[in-house]
């Protein structure tokens, strides 16, 4: 038996809205990245008292983005 069209529709939707969030997500990480390689270029100086940036927590990143995935395959 095939879905409802309302329900294809959502599917469709939830879909398109995972995809932009991975899509925006991606970038951001690609972002992240190119900020690490900054901060470790600056860190390699002379200077103690200089600020050396955050740490970046993969797993951390990959539990939050799955969580907001499952958010957004269950929301109405």
């Amino acid at each position: 038996p095939t879905a409802s069209p309302r329900k294809q529709r959502k599917k469709l939707v939830d879909r398109r809205t995972q995809a932009a969030y991975l899509l925006s997500r991606r970038s951001n990480e690609a972002k992240v990245a190119r900020e690490r390689a900054s901060v470790e270029l600056d860190s390699s100086s002379d200077d103690p008292d200089r600020f050396v940036g955050f740490r970046f927590d993969e797993n951390k990143a990959k539990e939050t983005t799955t969580d907001k995935l499952n958010h957004y395959s269950h929301e109405a």
